[in-house]
């Protein structure tokens, strides 16, 4: 779209178009499917949360961002700025919401919708190690991510319990699923190697 010459509100208006029409990357405010979707059976949340859709709505965005638009064009009209701008309050705001809930499934499901944030943010930085780096989350997030789920639905059918405040001592109970719960948490906050 960089060749083509429309006024820099079409093109601003259309950018919003595409970003917002990709809902699957969770930017808020079009984020409340993927909580809601986490009242599914944890293997179905868990290709929901980490692999099949969500990832798809963020790979769009980027394309859109550096093959549609063109990092040039975005930048010209601003556009990663106002982007960047709304991935963060996202980042923020979802993670706060994660930290408020007790239900382990939706604190994954907020934690979710802020490291898609961060994939997105990434993109609209506008530069190729950025872009690089969010690439290489898709793929980190979707592993540390799938664990997550699965060690939640562990947790759950070996004690009957979702809520964290009733959790205390699982690790005792499940010491590998807990095991893995904590690399793969280390993993969701990039502590290298993981």
């Amino acid at each position: 779209l960089a060749a083509v010459d429309a006024s820099p509100a079409l093109m601003t208006v259309i950018y919003f178009c595409y970003l917002f029409g990709f809902a699957k990357a969770a930017v808020m405010p079009m984020h409340a499917w993927l909580p809601a979707a986490m009242v599914a059976p944890t293997p179905v949340s868990a290709l929901l949360h980490a692999v099949a859709v969500v990832k798809m709505g963020v790979f769009c965005v980027l394309r859109v961002v550096f093959h549609v638009f063109g990092t040039g064009l975005v930048d010209g009209l601003g556009l990663g700025i106002a982007t960047a701008y709304l991935v963060s309050f996202t980042i923020l705001m979802a993670s706060i919401y994660a930290l408020t809930r007790d239900d382990l499934k939706a604190r994954l499901a907020y934690s979710t919708v802020s490291q898609l944030s961060y994939i997105v943010l990434g993109a609209v930085l506008l530069s190729p190690v950025a872009m690089v780096g969010g690439i290489i989350h898709i793929a980190a997030h979707a592993f540390s991510k799938i664990t997550l789920f699965f060690c939640a639905g562990s947790i759950y059918c070996a004690s009957g319990k979702r809520n964290i405040s009733d959790m205390a001592g699982i690790g005792r109970r499940l010491p590998w699923t807990m095991g893995a719960f904590f690399v793969a948490s280390l993993s969701m906050i990039g502590v290298p190697p993981t």
